[in-house]
């Protein structure tokens, strides 16, 4: 089960690639606009995107550009589906970071097949592994949330953060009660949720753990204490980043 986000203009194509995906188990998110496509995959952490070259608002090619040059998007599998039937268009594409190319019509087997196949590649250059021996992920990525300060500005970012942190511990608690009580769907979908939250602000351990989570919903191992631990010391971690910039706007007012 994974959540694909298709960006696409032709409604026809939107409805026969939902059906064909949802009859899989996937989750479809359907965007029409070029324009609407970024804000839309930043908000629903996709695990697959099928994009189309020719889009109202803006382009495939530039938004596949964009989505490569961001370190939240470099790993996603990105299928283009298109019309344009020239090689030299497909190796446009595949030139700027797409992992497959499909050309307009298309046989429904083909798409069931190749979304197959980069959903399991993408599993497999993220494996599920005992990283109990390794070296942890940060509680909180700050690279990625001084890029954060850099594009959306200090204050949005701080709003952004306040609101993981006022929603974290009731979070952790829902996937928590999902586990213990064995309840798979929705295990699935809470950690789901709670890694694009994580992904968003930063939160770069608390995000693998709920990939982890998601790509193992089955797995009864005792994992409800570790979550909590790790969903407190992020609030903490979080709380902790707020109170530093904070103090650091207050002793220089110009900042």
């Amino acid at each position: 089960m994974a959540t694909i986000v298709i960006v696409e203009d032709d409604e026809l194509v939107q409805e026969i690639v939902a059906r064909a995906l949802e009859s899989a188990a996937h989750t479809v998110i359907p965007v029409a606009d070029g324009l609407d496509a970024i804000d839309c995959l930043w908000e629903s952490d996709p695990d697959l995107i099928i994009l189309d070259c020719a889009l109202p608002g803006k382009g495939g090619l530039p938004i596949l550009q964009e989505l490569r040059a961001s370190p939240r998007f470099q790993a996603i599998p990105v299928l283009m589906l298109t019309a344009r039937r020239s090689d030299w268009h497909a190796r446009l594409a595949m030139d700027a970071g797409a992992s497959a190319y499909l050309r307009k019509p298309f046989k429904v087997e083909d798409l069931l097949r190749i979304v197959g196949e980069l959903l399991q590649k993408a599993d497999a250059v993220q494996p599920i592994v005992d990283r109990s021996g390794a070296e942890a992920e940060p509680l909180i990525d700050i690279d990625y949330l001084s890029m954060l300060r850099s594009s959306l500005g200090l204050h949005d970012t701080h709003v952004l953060l306040g609101m993981m942190a006022d929603t974290l511990d009731q979070s952790i608690q829902t996937l928590v009660q999902a586990l213990e009580a064995g309840d798979r769907a929705r295990v699935a979908q809470e950690a789901h949720a709670l890694a694009g939250a994580a992904t968003t602000v930063g939160a770069a351990r608390l995000a693998e753990m709920c990939r982890t989570i998601e790509r193992a919903p089955d797995d009864r191992s005792d994992r409800s204490n570790q979550l909590a631990a790790t969903g407190r010391a992020t609030r903490e971690a979080i709380e902790s980043v707020l109170s530093e910039d904070a103090a650091v706007s207050l002793s220089d007012p110009l900042s």
